[in-house]
């Protein structure tokens, strides 16, 4: 066991453990024979009856901790962890090392979880709640006033916290590390797996840089694995009209290629989806659409750093072109480049649908911000371990640790925020602020997510990160395990990670009805939280996923409307006191007819206003 504290000993720390191949081997034999095999560790159930009560454990004050890191190495990574995301509580008050009136808990139990396995992929199951498997969770910190606590591992009022420190880390393998700078790729058990086990899901240190051998498999594993909804060509066939003009980045010449009336699921290329953060210093205009198209053109302009990092990850990943808004859209105001734009606009959800990968920019602010761990020094936090069990003992899980999880946010310390958000760096991005970039993620089949400190993969089948090993190719497809395994994330079904392709072969064959209205209710109320460089692009930005909606239901919209549900739906509000409305004065082209009119958004819609906005569309229909 490590040097820990007489306080960090209390930690359950196979709570926050994963099952193995052979615990859910069994789990299901079990499951077939009518046994309650899945009540038992690691198999948790949120449930009074057979969950044991939540441990929550007092480490002391700041200061007790701090002195205490000297010799309790999990205090020590604990205190790093405070550190670096900041210590401070509501109204940004900072904490003191001598304020002993000021105490932190670790949390091992329901609070401390972030996601699940299931079986079903469908959003939900009879009662409403996953048909889960095991949840994933990781260590967590709490910080209250020493008076709103008790110190026998129980809370008396949860939602008193001053902080909270989501996530700060996950049970690894030490054997992970040892030797080795950077991560090993683990990808699932050997031939002896049902003798030595490993941990499924386990957390590993990710690397100063982005191993692209590590995306390659990722990808590999979705074109293998995922056909039936992620990269089905027959699934798609219906939704991806053939392209009369398309512009793309070759990678490797370093130019523009004009290709006109292509089929987008024939080429081979990804998207970029980013902000700008401004005027941009090299756009495709009319005037220099010609000398783009000359080899290595764009090799002497002032491109975003953005830009070349997603020229540089596409050359690496062996997609040949790239597609980017300021180079492949005229961005001029001539006649001919409006029409031009308008057609490009109008194809954005093919674009994105089609691409083989979208690669998201979720760090930075602005489009010189690049993309994180693709170049030395772009990254700079180092993941802290602590050996709980060492690799050479003969326990069930060998090797034990903890390893810090790589995220970039400052503490919770306050109801504006989400306590439950999954990874906050996407939470807090500029990118998950925009009202084109929600629409761009909403569409995109597969996706590479750059954030500050390392990168996600998420598709409609998996979801695949830097610092933990979900990617046993096992899991997603039939074989010991009987059936492929699928993960969900808490926090929030519509979290940038969570989201399935709308209109995707998934969301088609687990959609129902009620569903359906809460998942276009719930898309409206994010959608009108985001933000318009241009206001009047309201519609534009929306129309696509109107689109994919119509595509899966039949349902048709009226500025955002559903029509048989419009009724219902004009009684729409703001969903709390705290968010203002204020009328939208920007024009917009009228969408309706071929008039190239501009025209005010209609005050009736709520798309005519500026704010966060509660659809309020049901399965009912209103009776008159």
């Amino acid at each position: 066991m490590a040097n820990l504290c007489s306080a960090c000993a209390q930690i359950r720390f196979l709570d926050l453990c994963c099952p193995t191949a052979p615990d859910i081997h069994s789990a299901r034999k079990a499951q077939k024979a009518n046994l309650k095999y899945f009540k038992a560790p690691p198999f948790r159930v949120f449930s009074a009856e057979h969950s044991p009560p939540d441990q929550i454990v007092p480490l002391g004050s700041l200061g007790q901790i701090r002195r205490s890191s000297t010799q309790c190495s999990l205090c020590y990574l604990i205190h790093r962890v405070i550190r670096h995301r900041g210590a401070y509580i509501l109204g940004n008050r900072p904490i003191q090392d001598d304020d002993d009136n000021i105490i932190f808990f670790a949390i091992t139990g329901i609070l401390a979880s972030y996601g699940n396995v299931t079986e079903s992929m469908s959003d939900t199951t009879a009662n409403g709640c996953p048909d889960k498997l095991f949840d994933f969770r990781r260590l967590c910190l709490t910080v209250h006033f020493k008076e709103d606590t008790v110190f026998e591992g129980i809370f008396v009022e949860h939602y008193r916290a001053l902080a909270f420190y989501n996530h700060i880390a996950q049970v690894c393998h030490v054997d992970s590390f040892e030797g080795d700078s950077g991560a090993k790729l683990l990808i699932g058990n050997t031939a002896s797996e049902f003798e030595n086990p490993r941990m499924l899901f386990s957390g590993r240190k990710r690397p100063d840089t982005v191993d692209i051998k590590l995306l390659r498999n990722w990808m590999s594993i979705c074109n293998t694995e995922h056909t039936a909804s992620c990269c089905e060509e027959s699934e798609s066939e219906d939704i991806i009209t053939p392209c009369k003009l398309i512009r793309l980045i070759h990678v490797d010449h370093l130019c523009l290629h004009v290709l006109r009336d292509v089929d987008l699921g024939d080429l081979q290329y990804a998207a970029l989806s980013y902000v700008w953060g401004g005027p941009q210093p090299v756009i495709l205009e009319k005037g220099n659409e010609d000398h783009f198209q000359r080899k290595d053109a764009l090799s002497g302009t002032d491109l975003p750093q953005t830009i070349l990092d997603a020229i540089h990850l596409a050359r690496l990943l062996q997609i040949k072109y790239l597609w980017v808004d300021a180079l492949c859209i005229f961005q001029g105001g001539s006649p001919s480049e409006i029409e031009d734009r308008q057609y490009q606009l109008s194809n954005m959800g093919n674009i994105y649908r089609a691409a083989l990968v979208t690669i998201i920019a979720a760090c930075g602010a602005n489009s010189n911000a690049g993309l994180s761990g693709l170049r030395p020094g772009s990254r700079s936090f180092v993941q802290e371990i602590v050996q709980l069990v060492p690799s050479d003992d003969d326990s069930v899980h060998a090797g034990l640790g903890l390893v810090t999880t790589c995220t970039a946010r400052p503490a919770w310390t306050g109801w504006g925020q989400d306590q439950d958000s999954f990874h906050d760096d996407i939470d807090i991005s500029a990118w998950n602020t925009r009202a084109w970039t929600f629409q761009e993620r909403c569409l995109a089949r597969r996706s590479l997510v750059f954030t500050p400190e390392q990168v996600f993969w998420v598709c409609d089948e998996a979801f695949f990160c830097e610092e933990s090993s979900f990617e046993d190719p096992k899991l997603y497809k039939k074989g010991s395990f009987d059936m492929p395994l699928h993960v969900e994330l808490y926090g929030s079904r519509f979290h940038p990670l969570a989201w399935k392709t709308i209109d995707g072969p998934l969301a088609q064959m687990t959609t129902t009805r009620q569903n359906f209205w809460t998942r276009y209710s719930l898309i409206v109320q994010e959608y009108s939280s985001r933000k318009l460089t241009c206001p009047g692009d309201i519609f534009d930005a929306f129309e696509k996923i109107e689109e994919a909606f119509h595509r899966i239901s039949g349902e048709t919209f009226q500025w955002g409307h559903p029509k048989s549900r419009f009724g219902v739906s004009l009684a729409w509000t703001s969903p709390s006191y705290i968010y203002t409305l204020l009328r939208r004065s920007a024009t917009t082209t009228l969408p309706m007819t071929s008039l190239k009119k501009t025209v005010v958004l209609p005050s009736w819609s709520w798309m005519g206003w500026m704010g966060v906005i509660n659809l309020g569309a049901t399965d009912e229909r209103l009776e008159w």
